[in-house]
């Protein structure tokens, strides 16, 4: 029923819907830069990082749970114990999602005073509190949609929701922006977030309901104790790992200030890197989060039915795609980054961020689909603690290294935290699999990477065509890109003749 094409063409399905999800998202920080500028950024990125907690609490593990347990039915051709484990799913996602709404409401004072220092967040956690039993049961969905392979009603359901978001941030924020309201204006934004929610998961049931038809139902349920047992672990590690990251995100202003920053000063430069760079970072690495999805069933399926083969072959040419794409990538940003931070927010800080960030999304990149390997070979226990390692020696870096080397000291937090991270998931993924790789094929796809961005360059400059504008800026990084696949296109095919 599934196989190397259908992981791939699901793949691409997740792929365009993620870009076309990051693209508004991407217009959405750029509304947001400038409606609220730097300072305004930089707080409700703050808002954001504590909500990311409660959302932890209320959803850690059970999209994955859902995949990897409907995968495991599908596998062994249970398909009528399928909705049952959704059932389960289900009630374990609107018990914790209930839970953890009640205690931001609760706490929202006390975090807005304590975590973010501003209390003008109080409002906005306690708004954002109601749209946690909408994402946790749409998460759900999320992993019933991956497990059965119809991807694209998942990457429907996220356009959808961001769709919502925009049309409604467009219509109520610009009234908070004529008062210059900050907290109001983010306030807005909050309610908007949680009518988008809403609509998601409307939507995500109308898919759920007609996808689910053809599917058996197991009326003595399914084991909650398995369930249990393989949400568990994951759950602890991610509210352990999503409460140091609220904690370093809350603290990284301070240590700022700490380092000679004015407090508005600190903030906006937060503002910036989180608000403003790391959205154009990450708006590439759709392919790569979408290709990790589709594997956590692929190699789910592989592993039960013990086919040893067929996972160490999807294993190496994931890894293989990915890093070249990946090299590519973090090259564009590393000679474009500038441009394109001037270009998109007109802010220089932003591109001089995104140039001396350009090694760290190569590491991000392969690390998502290294994690979505791991999670697929049911060893998402093992990420787990991995992520909550990196999560204590990052909160540790931001007390005693940020107050120090200020923003250089928290661009370099942000590099060897994800290499950390990176580097003990592929050595466990190495271990796995038995994959070997040669340096050569390391080597290859930075050289052409470093090759195709030099040689296009000169060309086009010498011609008087320079970066520096939108124009000049999209024919070279088009052609960089072109000339790149090109050359690696023709390594592919030396290699398939010479075997």
């Amino acid at each position: 029923m599934f196989g190397g094409k259908k992981l791939w063409r699901d793949a691409a399905v997740l792929t365009l819907g993620s870009l076309l999800l990051r693209c508004a998202g991407l217009v959405f920080q750029v509304i947001l830069a400038g409606r609220l500028e730097a300072e305004g950024v930089g707080l409700f990125q703050l808002v954001l990082s504590v909500y990311g907690l409660a959302v932890s609490l209320a959803a850690a593990g059970i999209r994955y749970v859902a995949t990897r347990l409907v995968s495991e039915e599908l596998g062994l051709g249970r398909t009528d114990r399928a909705v049952s484990v959704l059932r389960r799913c289900f009630i374990a996602a609107l018990t914790l999602s209930v839970i953890s709404g009640c205690l931001l409401t609760l706490l929202s004072d006390t975090a807005a005073d304590r975590l973010i220092c501003d209390a003008r967040a109080g409002n906005c956690l306690r708004i954002l509190a109601m749209s946690l039993p909408f994402c946790s049961m749409t998460a759900v969905m999320g992993g019933w949609f991956t497990a059965v392979g119809k991807a694209s009603r998942s990457a429907a359901v996220q356009l959808f929701e961001q769709a919502v978001m925009m049309l409604l941030t467009l219509v109520l924020v610009p009234e908070a922006g004529m008062i210059q309201d900050t907290a109001k204006a983010c306030e807005l934004i909050c309610t908007a977030s949680v009518a988008a929610d809403a609509a998601a998961f409307l939507f995500s049931s109308a898919l759920y309901l007609h996808s689910r038809r053809g599917f058996g139902f197991h009326g003595g349920g399914y084991p909650a104790k398995r369930i249990l047992a393989l949400g568990a672990p994951i759950a602890v590690t991610a509210w352990a790992r999503s409460a140091l990251s609220t904690l370093k995100h809350s603290l990284i202003p301070a240590a700022l200030r700490l380092s000679g920053a004015a407090p508005a000063r600190a903030l906006a430069a937060y503002g910036v890197v989180q608000g403003m760079a790391f959205p154009a970072l990450a708006f590439p690495s759709a392919f790569f989060y979408s290709l990790a999805e589709v594997l956590v069933p692929e190699l789910t399926r592989a592993q039960v039915g013990g086919d040893a083969k067929r996972v160490r072959e999807t294993v190496a040419r994931s890894l293989r795609i990915c890093f070249g794409i990946a090299s590519g990538i973090s090259a564009l940003f590393l000679a474009y980054g500038k441009q394109l931070g001037t270009l998109l927010y007109g802010n220089a800080e932003a591109g001089a961020f995104m140039t001396a960030l350009s090694p760290f999304v190569l590491v991000m990149y392969m690390d998502a689909v290294t994690d979505g390997m791991l999670r697929g070979l049911g060893e998402q226990f093992y990420s787990m603690c991995v992520n909550l390692a990196d999560a204590v020696l990052s909160l540790a870096a931001v007390r005693f290294i940020v107050p120090i080397f200020a923003v250089r000291g928290y661009l370099a937090l942000i590099f060897f935290s994800e290499l950390f991270n990176f580097l003990l998931s592929f050595g466990r993924l190495v271990k796995k699999t038995g994959l070997t790789f040669s340096p050569g094929g390391l080597l290859f796809p930075p050289l052409c990477a470093a090759g195709s961005v030099g040689s296009v360059s000169f060309l086009l400059r010498l011609i008087g065509l320079s970066p520096a504008g939108a124009l000049g800026l999209a024919a070279h990084i088009l052609l960089t890109g072109a000339a790149y696949a090109g050359l690696m296109l023709a390594k592919r095919r030396a290699e398939r003749a010479a075997a």
